[in-house]
C-alpha cells in the first residue's frame, strides 16, 4: 500500500502574506510554524517595524502580541490609526485573561482575540476565517466600484439621450426659423445696402448714427442665425489651414459694441495656423469675448486678455478678464445648450463648446466669484480629429 504524498503549493505562485508582530522570537516561530502550511510570513518585533513593512506589501492577516504596546485595547488603537494597517485583518495574542480587556481590545477594532498558549490548530482555522472574509470585503469593495463607474455611464448616456431629444426638436424648429427669417433678411439688407449708398454723401451724424444701429443689429440677427445652424447641423468638414490672428480679430468685431470701455489686450504667441473650417475659430472666440464683456460691466477698471501660445501638440486660447465671476452659477451649466446666452440668443456657451469638440480640443473654466473668470481653449495643430463631438471640458471652480 502505497502512502499518499502531501499536497504541495505550486511555488510559482506568490502566496499570501501574515505579518507577525512579537518581541520573543520563540513566540514568532510558534505562529509561523502554524501557518506555514498556507501562508508566507513576514515577522518583525515592533509595532514601528510592522507599519514601515506594510507600507511595502500589504498583509493579508497581522498578528500581534498585546505585550508590544502594553495592552490589547492600546495595541488596536495604534495599529487602527495608522492608514496602512487599518483595513487589514487584526489578530491579538495574549497572556490576559481578562474578559473587559478582551472585550474593549475588540471594540477598538481587533477581530479576534486567542489566548497563551495557543493551539497551531485553532490559529489557522481563525486566520482563515479572517482571510475569507477579507476576501469578500474586497470583492465587495471592486463590485461596488464597478457598480459607481456603470452608474455614472448610465447617468452620461442618459443625459447625452436627452440633450440629443432637445436639440433635434430645437434643430427642427431652428431649420424652419432660419428659412423663415433669411429671405425678409436679405432683402433687409439689400435695401440697406441700397440706402446707405443714397445717403453716403450726407454728413449728417444722425444718420450715421442711425446706419451703424441697423448695421449691428442686422449683423447681430446673422450671427444668432449662424450659431443656431452650427448648433443643429451636422459637422462641416471643410478643413484648411485658418490664420488664427485673423480669425480672433473677426471675434473681437463682433464682440467690439461691448468693449468699448474695455482694456483689452493681446498677446499671441501660438502657431500662426491651425487648420480647421473657415469661421469655427471665430465662433469659439466671439461668445467667450462677449460673457467677458458682460462679467466686466460693472468694475471700475475693466480688463480682459487674449493669449495664444503653443502647447504640446498643438495650440491654447485664453481669454482672462476681471469680472465679477460665475459665482453662484456652476461652471458646468455655462455649456448647457439651454442656457441663455449673454446676447440673448439662448445658446450660451454650448455652440462654442460644439465646435470646440468637433476641432477635437477641450475647453476649461475657471473661475471664482469676484476675481474674475479664465476660459482656457486647447486646439489640435493636426487635423487628424474626431468626426464626433467627444472631446473633453473640464470646467472646475
Amino acid at each position: 500500500m502505497t502512502l499518499m504524498e502531501p499536497h504541495r503549493a505550486n511555488p510559482s505562485v506568490r502566496r499570501r502574506t501574515a505579518l507577525i508582530v512579537d518581541e520573543c522570537a520563540p513566540g514568532r516561530a510558534a505562529i509561523r510554524d502554524a501557518l506555514a502550511p498556507e501562508l508566507e510570513c513576514e515577522e518583525v518585533g515592533k509595532l514601528e517595524q510592522a507599519i514601515a513593512a506594510a507600507g511595502l506589501r500589504r498583509p493579508r492577516v497581522l498578528i500581534c502580541d498585546a505585550a508590544i504596546a502594553g495592552t490589547g485595547p492600546e495595541l488596536c488603537r495604534q495599529v487602527r490609526a495608522d492608514q496602512r494597517l487599518r483595513e487589514v485583518p487584526l489578530i491579538i495574542l495574549s497572556t490576559d485573561s481578562d474578559s473587559d480587556r478582551r472585550a474593549a481590545a475588540l471594540e477598538q477594532g481587533a477581530d479576534d482575540y486567542l489566548s497563551k498558549p495557543f493551539a497551531a490548530r485553532e490559529l489557522l482555522a481563525r486566520v482563515r476565517c479572517l482571510v475569507r472574509l477579507d476576501d469578500a470585503r474586497q470583492e465587495a469593495l471592486r463590485q461596488n466600484l464597478e457598480l459607481e463607474r456603470a452608474h455614472c455611464e448610465l447617468l452620461e448616456a442618459q443625459r447625452q439621450l436627452l440633450e440629443s431629444e432637445r436639440l433635434a426638436i430645437v434643430g427642427g424648429l431652428a431649420t424652419e426659423l432660419t428659412h423663415a427669417i433669411n429671405n425678409p433678411l436679405a432683402v433687409v439688407w439689400a435695401g440697406f445696402e441700397e440706402l446707405s449708398e443714397l445717403t453716403r454723401g450726407i454728413k449728417a451724424e444722425d444718420i450715421e448714427v442711425v446706419r451703424s444701429d441697423i448695421r449691428g443689429n442686422l449683423e447681430r440677427i446673422r450671427g444668432i442665425l449662424r450659431r443656431l445652424a452650427v448648433a443643429t447641423d451636422p459637422e462641416d468638414r471643410r478643413s484648411a489651414p485658418i490664420d488664427v490672428h485673423a480669425e480672433i480679430d473677426r471675434a473681437v468685431a463682433i464682440a467690439h459694441s461691448r468693449l468699448s470701455r474695455v482694456e483689452l489686450k493681446r498677446r499671441c504667441e501660438g502657431p500662426p495656423t491651425i487648420p480647421a473650417p473657415p469661421g469655427y475659430l471665430t465662433q469659439i472666440v466671439a461668445p467667450v469675448l462677449i460673457n467677458a464683456a458682460r462679467a466686466v460691466a460693472r468694475v471700475p477698471q475693466p480688463r480682459i486678455e487674449i493669449r495664444t501660445r503653443r502647447v504640446e501638440g498643438g495650440l491654447e486660447i485664453v481669454v482672462e478678464d476681471n469680472g465679477v465671476g460665475i459665482g453662484a452659477l456652476a461652471p458646468p451649466q455655462v455649456f448647457d445648450p439651454f442656457l441663455p446666452a449673454a446676447d440673448g440668443s439662448g445658446f450660451g456657451l454650448a455652440v462654442c463648446q460644439r465646435l470646440i469638440d468637433r476641432l477635437g480640443g477641450s475647453a476649461q473654466l475657471v473661475s471664482q466669484a469676484g476675481r474674475g473668470t479664465q476660459f482656457r481653449i486647447s486646439l489640435p495643430v493636426s487635423d487628424k480629429h474626431p468626426t464626433t463631438g467627444a472631446a473633453g471640458r473640464s470646467p472646475s471652480a
